[in-house]
């Protein structure tokens, strides 16, 4: 009887085309696992805002003060997770600048004036400055840097928070640097001026409250 014995030239061969198969039945579950993540899961956009250029200028109209500024921010995602595990190069983060306009000042029909004609005195009681307006010029965006990761990046919903952040962070850096005291101020010179055509200074006195 003949016997037939297999030729162990393809033995190897075998051996390496099933590791390949394995190999690669492994990273289409690991894309499908990602692909997966990224279809049912929001991750946390982390933004970081820096001002570096602002002024106030004073403007006379209801708004009697405003501040101009250019905000540059950090807007990151961190790296998608699959059962408590960070994905290796799935995090995101793009560093981009806007400007905008804030203006602040009154409602001048809340201002009440008081005229006393036996005391000579005006009194003028004002309303509380706050932000009548507050713009983010979305045609000066520069992107600095990107790094768009496709399988965790940003959305337009993304971007609409962050500018929604940047506001925010800007209107504070402009109370912090004084718009709505310069306001106040530079309202008082504006209704100064418009009283001052009405009655005689040197024989009223113009009291704010």
């Amino acid at each position: 009887m003949m016997s037939f014995s297999k030729d162990p030239d393809k033995r190897p061969s075998e051996k390496l085309l099933k590791k390949f198969s394995k190999l690669l039945f492994i990273a289409v579950l690991i894309f499908a696992v990602v692909f997966c993540c990224t279809l049912f899961s929001k991750g946390s956009v982390k933004n970081n805002s820096i001002v570096v250029k602002s002024a106030i200028n004073n403007i006379g109209e209801l708004a009697t003060s405003e501040y101009s500024y250019t905000m540059v921010q950090t807007s990151e995602k961190p790296k998608k997770e699959v059962f408590g595990f960070a994905i290796p190069l799935t995090a995101s983060k793009v560093i981009y600048s806007y400007d905008g306009l804030i203006k602040a000042g009154f409602d001048f029909t809340q201002i009440d004036v008081d005229l006393n004609k036996v005391t000579k005195t005006i009194t003028c009681t004002l309303p509380e400055t706050k932000i009548l307006s507050s713009e983010v010029k979305y045609d000066s965006l520069n992107v600095y840097d990107e790094n768009n990761n496709p399988f965790n990046a940003f959305t337009f919903e993304d971007m609409n928070l962050s500018i929604a952040d940047l506001q925010q962070k800007a209107e504070q850096s402009a109370i912090d640097s004084g718009l709505l005291t310069n306001a106040y101020e530079n309202a008082k010179t504006v209704i100064k001026s418009s009283i001052s055509g009405l009655y005689d200074s040197d024989k009223y006195t113009l009291e704010f409250k």
